[in-house]
């Protein structure tokens, strides 16, 4: 990611419309074009805003989209998604944020100070191995080695002995292939969504909502629009503190959020699921203890209303959760 940052008296995008412009951003601040490139997913955009936050001082913060020349530049999908994202994290750390309209035709009109510096930053990802590049190359390889392991039965097990606290609608975070949908649907639930970044998962099941978004975003979903957020087999692979601002945000009044995590973390042998792949497993998995975790979330402003464990094999267990916002 390139960014280009500079004070400004008034910076004033318009939009053509036919063959007139109409304004969108008419704003003093500190303007920041940034340039959205390939490997900014795997970016961690909370340095990136920290940086700007730090630049910014107390201004209004405007963001406009700015494409330099350049092979290796963002799909427009990708790169709405990135300073969507990065716009939220600014604006959920206390920033005033203006956002110029993204991939249309433009004009910008920007007045500055005769001498005020204009800063050059770039950004590169500490690490090119996203959780989702992960599922995307080993999804049902990994799928197997947790079947055959009895992970999938335990979470099972689990949700059944949780079953009592799912209200719709209810949303699992992190749905792979739908097996826990399928569970909940076999409950007796209807109001289901799935939600999964990996592009190449294929859901086992058709008819539920099913959306591929970042899960520390969710950007589809309304705030106070969900009865229950499942977190299953995903805490570990999140910011988990920054995904449960966004999920306290999305709760009903009154809501869950049920996580269901194994404790240890046993991480694959190489002959499960290849050297490479465990490789990568053990650079993007960052196990919690099952006690931290709680913690985490009751400081985010839940309150924890059950715990239950079960075994998985004589190794390790599954322990589950559920957490309520308060009424």
């Amino acid at each position: 990611m390139k960014l280009q940052l500079f004070k400004v008296k008034k910076v004033k995008t318009c939009k053509r419309i036919g063959n007139r412009f109409m304004p969108i951003v008419d704003s003093a601040g500190v303007a920041v074009l940034v340039h959205v490139e390939k490997r900014d997913l795997w970016l961690d955009l909370t340095r990136v805003s920290n940086e700007i936050k730090r630049k910014a001082r107390d201004n209004p913060i405007i963001l406009i989209p700015f494409a330099h020349i350049s092979s290796s530049l963002a799909s427009m999908e990708d790169a709405k998604k990135i300073i969507y994202e990065l716009s939220v994290i600014l604006r959920d750390s206390g920033c005033e944020i203006i956002s110029d309209e993204f991939g249309i035709p433009k004009s910008i009109d920007i007045s500055v100070n005769l001498g005020d510096p204009i800063n050059f930053m770039e950004f590169r990802p500490r690490s090119i191995v996203p959780a989702y590049v992960f599922y995307e190359k080993l999804g049902k390889r990994f799928s197997k080695h947790l079947e055959e392991n009895g992970h999938y039965d335990a979470q099972e097990r689990m949700l059944e002995l949780l079953r009592e606290h799912l209200t719709e609608p209810i949303l699992d975070t992190g749905c792979g292939q739908g097996r826990l949908i399928s569970a909940i649907l076999r409950l007796g639930h209807s109001r289901v969504m799935g939600n999964d970044l990996a592009k190449g998962i294929q859901h086992e099941l058709q008819g539920f909502v099913s959306t591929q978004e970042d899960a520390h975003i969710l950007q589809s979903y309304e705030e106070g629009s969900l009865g229950t957020i499942i977190c299953c087999n995903l805490a570990y692979y999140l910011d988990f503190e920054r995904a449960l601002f966004r999920w306290n945000q999305l709760l009903v009044q009154g809501g869950k959020l049920i996580i269901i995590e194994e404790w240890p973390f046993i991480y694959p042998k190489d002959s499960d699921i290849g050297g490479e792949f465990s490789r990568m497993l053990r650079k993007i998995v960052r196990p919690v203890k099952p006690e931290k975790l709680s913690r985490l979330v009751v400081n985010s402003g839940l309150q924890l209303v059950e715990r239950k464990m079960i075994d998985i094999d004589e190794n390790h267990e599954l322990q589950g959760f559920v957490f309520q916002k308060q009424i």
